[in-house]
């Protein structure tokens, strides 16, 4: 053996600088009700994060007392604490995160263009929060579809994986598609139905093809329109941007257009609808 390497030792020494505030030379006021502020090191930080390292040296910092002064209002100060220590020690501390607070240093990690940080999460959630994830599919296909497509690659095909699709096929060629239908209540009622939501989204795939994948939330003013079941027919979303006609009878009735109510168009004219679940 030609070297040793003492990693726990350095992380310890280093994360002491942090802690402690001494000879900082930089101040990172983050959150925007909350607000905080943290003593930093620039050397540092910008070694360690491409982000920091660009606001450096394109002067998105100013000048106070002395020292750097930068804000980032859209990181909360919990979060940037978790991840002040994770630039400065290499350690992250899941211990009593909720779901949503994990995603949300996920996507703080990716916007400080910390990739190994957010690689690791992606892991983490998978290997050890597969429970949460799948009570939690919405908020997951959310945040990991409303993103780059590659910087979330692994936790898209883990959710691809463990969600219900409806499949149906296009009558003129019959390729085949995917689509993953909003929030579940029972069509078996009787009655029609009327659900107003913000939270109702059609995530549209094609063989697989996550670079091409759609997500269409509901837009905000067209919420009273999100779901509606009509007993004649079947279950309706917009009215109707997506529309499943005779309760599944295979015709050709069925089709798919998102123009009104739903954000991001889609249109792929009538199809014949194989099953669905709501």
């Amino acid at each position: 053996m030609t070297s040793l390497k003492l990693f726990d030792r350095l992380s310890e020494d280093v994360g002491k600088l942090v802690e402690k505030g001494e000879n900082y030379d930089m101040i990172i006021q983050v959150g925007e009700k909350d607000v905080k502020e943290f003593k930093a090191h620039s050397l540092i930080i910008s070694a360690r994060s491409l982000y920091f390292k660009s606001a450096l040296n394109n002067n998105w910092t100013t000048i106070k007392d002395g020292r750097f002064f930068f804000k980032k209002p859209n990181i909360s100060p919990k979060i940037f604490q978790l991840i002040l220590k994770y630039l400065y020690t290499g350690v992250v501390d899941f211990q009593g995160q909720e779901l949503n607070q994990i995603f949300e240093l996920m996507i703080a990690a990716d916007e400080l263009l910390l990739e190994e940080l957010t690689d690791q999460i992606q892991e983490y959630l998978i290997k050890h929060k597969p429970l949460q994830i799948q009570r939690n599919i919405v908020l997951v296909l959310h945040t990991v579809f409303g993103h780059d497509v590659v910087v979330f690659q692994k936790l898209q095909d883990y959710s691809l994986k463990i969600i219900n699709i409806v499949a149906y096929f296009m009558l003129s060629d019959y390729r085949p598609k995917s689509l993953l239908l909003p929030p579940r209540y029972s069509p078996n009622t009787g009655l029609e139905s009327l659900l107003i939501t913000i939270e109702s989204f059609l995530f549209y795939i094609e063989n697989k093809d996550l670079a091409n994948a759609k997500l269409s939330r509901i837009l905000p003013h067209r919420s009273s329109k999100a779901v509606f079941y009509d007993t004649s027919c079947g279950p309706n979303f917009g009215a109707p941007d997506l529309r499943i006609s005779n309760n599944c009878n295979k015709n050709t009735l069925s089709f798919f257009s998102t123009t009104n109510f739903y954000e991001n168009s889609v249109s792929i004219g009538n199809f014949s609808v194989i099953d669905y679940e709501l």
